[in-house]
């Protein structure tokens, strides 16, 4: 009963961040109508778009907490202070550029710049909808909701792990190759095992939605990489051969070894 439980609540809000989506992209197309496709219409869609996406997921989250889960908004959702954003913000960024340098020298690839009429297009839907958006409302779930339902019920590594492999489960729905998939999933894991060790170590979603959107910032408006070209960042670096695998498994076992780490200090304390 329990476990069915716990899948009926991760339902619950698989449902809640498509149902947001879905509405995000309702409003956003009202809009387009009345503007067209000029550059000011493709603004207001964007905004439009993840205004309506993170109203409606605060109004559905909120609800399904106090109705559902008898769970008080402030306790899925407590707030932190902003220099622990800085911090982990800060940290996602030199943490990226790590990942870059590894990529690198590790995996054998080749450079793909975008065209330069496509890059202001690119790094407005990055910072609104990938950045803002998807930063916010997935961490508002997952980070939020859902790490507080495991953590009461099976405590702080479950809550780490189980949302967190949803979360990577997630993001291969759009993927069509193999290899892609497995990369991608990696990936997600491994910003999962950090979203999941920020929470941890904050006590707070916020910083989690902080650094997922600049993850998501840099990673689908500057920097990408995979096997298949699918993204459209300024670079991609589109791996040609090689152990591709190595990057994200090292990543997974820092964060690991990190969150162990935390844990050890918490137990000590």
């Amino acid at each position: 009963m329990k476990v069915l439980r716990s899948v009926r609540d991760i339902l619950a809000g698989l449902v809640i961040l498509y149902a947001s989506e879905i509405l995000g992209m309702m409003g956003a197309l009202l809009v387009r109508l009345l503007f067209g496709n000029t550059v000011a219409g493709t603004i207001v869609y964007l905004l439009c778009s993840t205004g309506v996406y993170l109203i409606a997921i605060y109004v559905l989250t909120g609800t399904y907490m106090k109705r559902v889960l008898g769970m008080p908004r402030r306790e899925g959702m407590p707030g932190c202070k902003a220099d622990t954003l800085v911090t982990w913000g800060v940290t996602t960024i030199c943490l990226q550029g790590v990942i870059l340098v590894l990529r690198v020298v590790l995996v054998p690839g080749n450079w793909r710049l975008l065209p330069q009429n496509e890059i202001p297009f690119a790094l407005l839907r990055a910072l609104i909808d990938f950045g803002i958006g998807a930063g916010i409302a997935e961490e508002m779930i997952f980070r939020g909701v859902l790490f507080k339902y495991f953590e009461d019920r099976y405590g702080r590594t479950a809550a780490v792990l189980i949302p967190g492999i949803v979360f990577a489960l997630l993001h291969i729905m759009n993927r069509q190759e193999p290899a892609e998939m497995l990369l991608t999933v990696l990936y997600i894991f491994a910003l999962a095992l950090l979203l999941g060790l920020i929470r941890s170590r904050t006590g707070s979603f916020w910083p989690c939605a902080a650094a997922h959107g600049i993850w998501n910032f840099i990673y689908t408006g500057y920097i990408s990489m995979g096997t298949a070209g699918e993204n459209s960042p300024i670079l991609y670096y589109e791996i040609a051969s090689g152990n591709y695998l190595i990057i994200p498994i090292i990543i997974i076992a820092l964060f690991c070894a990190g969150y162990a780490t935390v844990c050890r200090n918490r137990q000590k304390k």
